[in-house]
């Protein structure tokens, strides 16, 4: 079982990388769901490639992507990923990192800044996700 903190410190280290759709490899770009992902192979998971999908993406295409590695969580408070509401639906997802004053930092790729970025989210989470292989958060 991989630390939490390990999967952590990889996604803080993924920050100012390139947006890409589809991505799963830093030095080519990531899109929302392969920042966890990219993430937990970079803290020692190996993980099994995650089902192709449209560039507007739909709840389904997200949800089908993210069970390829994840579980859902019961409790977001303690999830390793967080779906998270946009455009009309829970069709991104960030990853947690701490509380902060009025929200939680997070690291996510966002595509109108073409990077991954870190970032305060002030809304509530839809639905949390836990990675196959990674202690749950403390």
């Amino acid at each position: 079982m991989i630390p939490w903190q390990d999967y952590a410190d990889a996604a803080r280290r993924l920050v100012g990388a390139t947006f890409r759709h589809a991505g799963r490899i830093p030095s080519s770009g990531l899109d929302c769901v392969g920042v966890p992902y990219a993430a937990a192979v970079a803290a020692g998971l190996e993980l099994g490639e995650t089902p192709l999908y449209s560039p507007q993406p739909t709840e389904q295409d997200l949800l089908e992507g993210l069970s390829e590695f994840c579980d859902k969580a019961e409790d977001t408070t303690t999830a390793h990923i967080w779906q998270v509401p946009f455009l009309g639906g829970a069709r991104h997802v960030v990853v947690p990192l701490e509380n902060v004053d009025r929200g939680t930092l997070c690291v996510h790729a966002w595509s109108p800044r073409n990077r991954v970025m870190r970032g305060v989210w002030r809304r509530q989470a839809v639905q949390g996700w836990n990675i196959r292989g990674i202690a749950w958060r403390a």
